[in-house]
């Protein structure tokens, strides 16, 4: 398979025609792994970690995240409180891309409510049923570091190429080196 990026980031041509690649970042976090310093008004992945850009994890994964799609096919989930928060802490993100979780119910929900909203944006700027079917969806966390950025979006390169030759699920893991 190839590995590499596309100059043209978001859309893909396949056999059917092209192919929209769609991120959604999980950034629900309830403000618990870093306490103190994190809080649920404030969870670690709105933390200014760094003096440089990108000062938070939150940003951080955003700017991977448009490696792989422009920013109009990225989305961020988050506690409802959180969104005032999240928008002002991505201000080039479209407030309509910020998506409220209700309520804090853990991975599948958050994908499943991120996922209704995706098909509906898509609906609405005109794609086709068959490109709303093929998007490939690509769901990250808020509040990871990845050292080797190029590295990881070869690897998400790959995993979206194989998601949409074979119409399936690509999962994406660390192997342990010990017990944690």
């Amino acid at each position: 398979a190839r590995v590499g990026r596309s100059v043209d980031r978001g859309v893909r041509r396949g056999g059917l025609g092209p192919v929209i690649r769609v991120v959604v970042i999980m950034a629900g976090g309830g403000g618990t792994r870093l306490w103190p310093a994190s809080t649920p008004t404030r969870p670690k992945q709105l933390l200014q970690l760094s003096e440089r850009p990108p000062c938070t994890l939150l940003a951080a994964a955003v700017e991977r995240a448009r490696r792989i799609a422009p920013l109009e096919w990225i989305f961020v989930v988050t506690n409802i409180a959180l969104v005032p928060a999240v928008e002002a802490a991505l201000p080039e993100l479209p407030a309509a891309n910020v998506i409220a979780e209700p309520r804090p119910r853990s991975t599948a929900p958050c994908v499943a409510l991120a996922l209704l909203h995706v098909r509906q944006r898509l609906r609405d700027r005109g794609c086709t049923e068959e490109q709303v079917q093929k998007a490939t969806l690509t769901v990250l966390p808020a509040d990871h570091h990845i050292g080797d950025l190029d590295l990881f979006t070869s690897l998400l390169e790959l995993a979206c190429e194989q998601a949409e030759e074979q119409g399936g699920i690509v999962t994406l893991g660390v192997e342990p080196r010990e017990a944690s």
